[in-house]
């Protein structure tokens, strides 16, 4: 049985806080799994047909929220060349971080997509809607999509004085 994170710990000198780290796709392409390693994200694996954020996505969140200092979502949803993120990805990334995400890193789109912060009020969760293309460059569609354009991002973790992590 597959667990519902992996948790990655980091330590430099006498510091150290521990990732839950949880990947869901949209779907396959159409692609089998007949093993059922595909984590998938939304209720339905049609493109174009999401729908909510699947149940046991948002558990093994929770789960990783409780257990971890950070919780860590790699997101594969959008729509593919679109600049902007989906009412489906803003309303997933809503469900994840009410859930427990702290970041949430998409990709899918091959564009690039804005970055947001989710504000919850007592916790802020950190979205970066799509990172675009960065080893699988689409190079025929690079001047009307930007295919061939990707970002990399970097987040700073540091543990205040009470111990709570932050992004």
């Amino acid at each position: 049985e597959r667990p519902p994170y992996t948790r990655l710990a980091l330590a430099r000198g006498d510091a150290a806080l521990s990732i839950g780290f949880i990947s869901a796709t949209w779907g396959t392409n159409g692609i089998p799994d007949p093993y059922g390693q595909v984590n998938l994200l939304y209720e339905s694996s049609e493109y174009g047909q999401q729908g909510g954020v699947r149940a046991s996505v948002l558990e093994a969140i929770a789960q990783a929220d409780r257990e971890n200092d950070v919780v860590l979502v790699a997101a594969h949803f959008g729509y593919e060349y679109q600049f902007y993120p989906d009412q489906s990805q803003i309303d997933a990334a809503r469900r994840m971080a009410e859930a427990g995400a702290d970041i949430i890193l998409g990709a899918q789109p091959h564009t690039l997509q804005p970055v947001d912060l989710i504000d919850l009020g007592s916790r802020k969760t950190l979205v970066v809607y799509s990172l675009a293309n960065f080893l699988a460059s689409q190079g025929a569609f690079q001047a009307q999509y930007y295919a061939a354009t990707s970002a990399i991002v970097y987040i700073g973790l540091a543990r205040s004085a009470d111990g709570q992590v932050r992004v």
